[in-house]
């Protein structure tokens, strides 16, 4: 008898596992999807109202001249 009630506990643990194992797949392939740069990229000009940088909005600092400032 004892044999048959910890079979059936197995058996629920066993379906329980495959359970979590599919939710964590679930999961990270949501994560996945969610950290592609064009859904990011998306988010930001949907959901923020940000533009797509252009070369005339970048400064580029030259090492020397920023040791040179700080001193």
């Amino acid at each position: 008898m004892e044999e048959r009630r910890v079979g059936y506990s197995l058996i629920k643990l066993t379906r329980e596992q495959k359970i979590a194992i599919e939710e964590k797949r679930e999961k990270t392939l949501k994560l996945a999807k969610l950290n592609r740069a064009d859904h990011i990229e998306k988010v930001a000009l949907d959901r923020f109202t940000l533009k797509k940088v252009q070369n005339s909005q970048i400064i580029h600092l030259s090492g020397s001249s920023v040791t040179g400032a700080s001193r």
